[in-house]
């Protein structure tokens, strides 16, 4: 084995460096995820159940009142609904167009924001 320079030695101690640091930094993460998942990832199933049956304090209209009058086709059919905030976003098709229909409502006045039509 050939006699490293001093430059490569020092190269060699830089690169140790930083493997170790790294290392350490790996080692300091994995005590931080298993601290965190030990202290506040708890919930019980009841716990659970009840965050996801308990009304959005930031939805009074929804609180209030839980039905919005909405002026759908009678043939229309819902294909999918999603809540983001106070607005939510419908999608629905009348019978015999083949085009989605999607509106976004607003959930505290229960008005229609936009109305948007597959081309």
């Amino acid at each position: 084995m050939d006699q490293l320079s001093e430059e490569e030695a020092r190269k060699i101690r830089i690169l140790k460096a930083v493997v170790i640091g790294l290392g350490i930094l790996i080692l300091l993460a994995l005590f931080t995820l298993v601290l965190g998942l030990a202290l506040g990832g708890k919930s019980s199933d009841e716990e659970t159940a009840q965050q996801i049956n308990t009304p959005s304090r930031d939805v009074p209209f929804l609180a209030d009142n839980l039905e919005i009058p909405l002026p759908l086709p009678e043939d229309a059919t819902i294909q999918e609904m999603d809540i983001m905030g106070n607005r939510l976003a419908l999608r629905w098709r009348a019978a015999g167009d083949d085009r989605d229909h999607i509106w976004i409502i607003d959930l505290e006045s229960g008005g229609v924001l936009r109305k948007l039509t597959q081309p």
